[in-house]
């Protein structure tokens, strides 16, 4: 994954539609919005936050996600709080195909985004960094090797134990 931030560009507001991976933000900053956008043959998914502004939006690149041994899904994406701070839960997965080294099923990695005064959002490397936050579900040197994170209720309950 790379972070970065774009220079500031504003551009016509997405419309809220799921289904096009347009989701409100309005937990970040009130009349934001969150996308899951297409990257480039590198990154080929890039995470980016729109600040409604005077009648446009400013967009601002979160994330790129990476091919890593397979292009990356984003499976879900949700807010939750973590020491009274909002933070975007990022759930990405890649396909794992490696039947030479015994390895296949998914890789996940869970990545988190606090929200920042300012309405942004950065990494949150205390949670990003902690090692259950990335795991094998399925084989992995034939060894069977189960991820237990794999949805937003196992993560939300995992970091309500954290706490």
């Amino acid at each position: 994954m790379k972070i970065g931030r774009v220079q500031d560009r504003y551009v016509p507001c997405p419309v809220v539609s799921p289904a096009q991976g347009v989701f409100s933000a309005s937990r970040i900053k009130k009349g934001a919005l969150v996308a899951v956008e297409a990257g480039d043959d590198e990154y080929p998914i890039n995470l980016v936050l729109y600040k409604y502004e005077n009648g446009l939006c400013r967009e601002e690149l979160v994330a790129k996600y990476s091919i890593e041994v397979a292009a990356p899904q984003v499976d879900s994406l949700f807010f939750g709080r973590i020491k009274w701070r909002v933070n975007l839960f990022v759930i990405v997965r890649w396909e794992l195909r490696h039947s030479g080294l015994g390895t296949h099923g998914d890789l996940y990695r869970i990545y988190t985004y606090e929200r920042d005064p300012s309405g942004s959002l950065s990494e949150n490397k205390s949670i990003v960094e902690n090692s259950e936050m990335t795991g094998v579900d399925g084989y992995a040197e034939h060894q069977v090797s189960t991820f237990r994170l794999k949805t937003a209720i196992d993560v939300k309950n995992f970091i309500r134990r954290m706490r």
